[in-house]
């Protein structure tokens, strides 16, 4: 199958440059959109210790997520923004969905020490889901960042799966603009020419795209979790490197047998692309066994081991 994929690619180079060209674009364009789709809250794997504990506090907690408002920047003892605070507290406490807010002021423990910052921590009913949840939430967040301050942020609960996505989506552009830099100059050192040690980096962008398209599809069916991006960036890098080291090496052996661009290129694929193929569908099943379809292999499949 390798042979006759080899064949067929080195006989239309312009037609697969274009293919992957538009896969580059569908997975920058189309698959990036699985950072609006992150969540923290992915379901449990049946009959696992951490599903037994979960479903065991949900019986007897009578009370669901817990949303923290924190606003600061001014003394919480001016009469105006305690004023405030103490309006905010009192709507809540009628919001459908609400189980509890308690007085900031009164508990200790919600104000600084300094008297420049407050807590104010709202509890929400059990048996919460979906849109009856996300309506609790749009309206608590709503009425604490109403609230005039200087700096008023709301997180906590199911609001975290939204924040940690954001800050997942900047976590991976901040590590491609370091990492990528560093290893294409490490590999010129290594191969001696630009266009050898391009060939990594375009293997790992070529993988990247892949893994945010399909994670995207499955966000459409399942949750994804906020550490997918992590790990596929992470693996899709250090297996491109890796294997696309070995594959350039190889070709460089074959040069030195043959003077056929294209009989070195099929003469590679035949002997190390089994290889490589071979230890990614190993990889896989080591990776990490995942809490959902998340983040399973470096294939981005949807269950361990299949590549």
């Amino acid at each position: 199958m390798l042979a006759t994929l080899t064949r067929a690619t080195t006989r239309r180079p312009l037609t697969v440059i274009a293919v992957w060209a538009l896969f580059l674009l569908l997975g920058f364009g189309l698959g990036t959109g699985v950072f609006g789709k992150l969540s923290d809250d992915v379901p449990n794997v049946p009959g696992t210790e951490s599903e037994v504990a979960a479903a065991y506090l949900d019986e007897v907690s009578p009370t669901g997520d817990t949303l923290t408002g924190v606003v600061a920047g001014l003394a919480v003892s001016d009469p105006g923004l305690r004023a405030q605070v103490e309006r905010a507290v009192a709507e809540l406490r009628t919001v459908d969905g609400v189980a509890a807010v308690p007085d900031p002021y009164v508990p200790p423990g919600l104000v600084a020490e300094d008297g420049r910052a407050v807590l104010i921590p709202v509890t929400l009913k059990s048996g919460l889901y979906d849109d009856a949840e996300g309506s609790v939430i749009d309206s608590t967040v709503d009425r604490i960042e109403a609230i005039d301050a200087p700096e008023v942020h709301v997180s906590g609960g199911p609001l975290l799966g939204k924040q940690l996505g954001g800050q997942a989506q900047e976590d991976a552009k901040k590590a491609e603009l370091i990492s990528l830099p560093d290893v294409l100059v490490l590999l010129f050192l290594i191969f001696g020419g630009l266009r050898a040690a391009g060939l990594p980096l375009l293997v790992a962008v070529s993988g990247t795209a892949g893994a945010f398209l399909a994670l995207f599809a499955f966000s459409q069916v399942t949750h994804i979790s906020v550490h997918a991006i992590q790990v596929t960036t992470m693996l899709g890098l250090g297996l491109a490197v890796d294997y696309a080291l070995l594959m350039a090496v190889r070709f460089r052996e074959e040069r030195r047998h043959t003077d056929d661009v294209v009989e070195a290129v099929h003469r590679t694929v035949a002997r190390a692309g089994r290889t490589v193929s071979g230890r990614c569908s190993a990889t896989g099943r080591r990776g990490p066994p995942p809490p959902s379809w998340s983040a399973s292999s470096p294939c981005c499949s949807p269950s361990p081991g299949r590549c």
